[in-house]
Formats: C-alpha cells, structure tokens, sequence
C-alpha cells in the first residue's frame, strides 16, 4: 500500500508541475491504473484458500492449522445486536475515525504544506512528500518482523503486540506534530519530523489494523465494512478541516500550527480511547447459534437427540 504511495506522490508531482502534463492527467493516468489493475484481480480471486489451483501445500496448511484466525466456510448471520453492543467493535470504530482523519490529513495536506511553507516546487514536493511514506513502508515491514518475533519467542503476548504497535504508531506522530509547531521554514528539520510522523504509522500494521480479524474472523468483512466506511468520511472530513483552517491563510505559519494541534489531539483522544476498550480475542458472537451452543453444553446436544 505505501510502495504505492511512493509512485503516486512522485509521479503525481511530476504529472501537476512539468511542462508534458497537467493536475487533471494525474487522476486519467491513476484511474486507468485502477482499472487495468482490476482485470487480473477478478481473474485470480477465489473464495476460499482450499479452492485456489495454485495455493501451495505448505501455505495451505498453514492456513488450515490457524482456522481459529481465518473465516470459516460456515455462514454466519451478522449478530446486529450483540456487534452494536460490544466495546471492542466500538474500539474498532474509534481507531479507525481517529487514525484515517490523522493520516488523511498528513496525506492530503502534506504537499500544500510543504509548497506554501517550505517552499518546494510542484516537482520537488512529490518527491519530498512520498519520502515520509517510503519511511513508513521500510518502518511498517521492519516492525512487524520485529513483533513476530518476540511473539513467537513468548516474550510478548498478542494482545501486547497490539497494544504496543497501535500505541506507536499514534502517539508518535501525535508528539511529532506538536513538534512540528516549532519548525518554522527550517525545511530540512521539517521533512525529518514529518517523516518520523508518517513512517511511525507503519506499526499500525501489527497493531489496529488487524482489530476486525482479531476479534471476529467469521465477521471480519462486516466489521471492515463499517470501519473502513467511518475511515472513508475522514477522507473528507479531514481536508475539510484543513481547508477551513487555513482558507486565505495556506502561507499562514499560525494556520498550519493549528492544524497539527487538531490532528494531534485527534490521535491523543482516539487511541486513548481504544486503548480503553479493546481487545485481541475472539468474541462470543463471533460464532454461529449453533456454535455456541456447542461450546456452551458439549454434552447436553448429544443426550437432546437420543430423547
């Protein structure tokens, strides 16, 4: 996902501010893109691993010795009731709102900052804006090596490798940008704070980002669907923040403090917040009635059907 962050604010860069293209050729040249990258995608998509023609032995059992992670080939009615009501699927929502207006607004915002107040031009703030995202690629694969291994080495538990992963990679940017109210035009101390901030996020990938699959395999897609959706309204709910901020002021130093204080208090609130109410295990209402009924009297079902 940032590989392609990298190519997009670079190339983007390079489509807005050269003399062969121009902003509109940026969204043609990635809309195609989309496109002709959805082609292979429903060719090789398939529902379960066990139907895949090219699925590897090893891979396959892999899979199969953690069913306890992964959906099962059981359809499970979506529990409305008991989702609506359980703190960690509000954890989830919480997280989810709090780290995409974040991320969106160091996203969205990032090249208008750095060519209002540090001064890059169009080409070189593409290039200067993918660096913090090329941080967090290197940072998010290193980190999650890193947590696998203390995982697996019993040293840390899962629901602290949650903990610990989503922390950082909130309250780290948090910090940075409060830091970066006192940068002022040092453009060289503004790109190693902004890529502290941004490659710091990588560690969500051991951490909150994997809550939904976390807590209910079975239901993974439903809970993604309403967490992605809350993420998806930051998408513009944080440039408009922004905009309003800053509306007449983009060359502002006092605006652009603000918008780091919001996005700051944003990060500090929300993963609080989380941090209060999550969890890493499976829940009950994960599982079928039927399920659970099982689990709940193994051996009356048995002694039901010989009556």
């Amino acid at each position: 996902m940032q590989f392609g962050t990298v190519v997009t604010m670079v190339l983007g860069g390079w489509l807005s501010g050269s003399d062969q293209g121009n902003w509109p050729m940026t969204f043609y040249v990635f809309g195609g893109l989309g496109l002709v990258w959805g082609i292979p995608w429903f060719l090789l998509v398939h529902d379960r691993p066990e139907q895949h023609p090219r699925i590897s032995h090893a891979e396959l059992q892999y899979i199969q010795a953690n069913m306890h992670a992964v959906k099962k080939a059981e359809v499970v009615s979506v529990p409305w009731r008991a989702m609506l009501t359980s703190a960690p699927v509000w954890a989830c929502v919480i997280i989810a709102s709090g780290s995409s207006f974040g991320f969106q607004t160091l996203l969205s915002e990032m090249p208008t900052y750095l060519a209002n107040i540090q001064h890059f031009d169009m080409n070189s703030s593409g290039l200067m804006s993918a660096l913090p995202y090329l941080c967090m690629w290197i940072f998010g694969l290193s980190w999650g090596v890193g947590m696998d291994r203390l995982a697996a080495a019993g040293l840390l538990s899962v629901t602290a490798v949650r903990r610990l992963s989503t922390g950082f990679a909130h309250y780290v940017p948090a910090a940075a940008l409060v830091v970066m109210c006192f940068v002022d035009c040092n453009s060289t101390l503004a790109m190693v704070v902004l890529c502290l901030a941004v490659g710091a996020c990588g560690s969500a990938y051991s951490g909150n980002a994997l809550a939904e699959q976390d807590i209910a395999p079975n239901l993974t897609g439903t809970l993604m669907g309403i967490t992605n959706t809350m993420g998806a309204v930051m998408g513009f709910i944080a440039p408009s923040v922004t905009g309003a901020i800053t509306q007449g002021r983009q060359g502002s130093l006092g605006a652009w403090r603000t918008v780091f204080l919001v996005s700051a208090a944003n990060y500090v609130v929300t993963t609080t917040l989380y941090m209060l109410t999550m969890s890493a295990q499976v829940q009950p209402w994960n599982h079928s009635q039927k399920s659970r009924d099982r689990r709940e009297d193994p051996e009356g079902a048995p002694s039901l059907e010989k009556t």
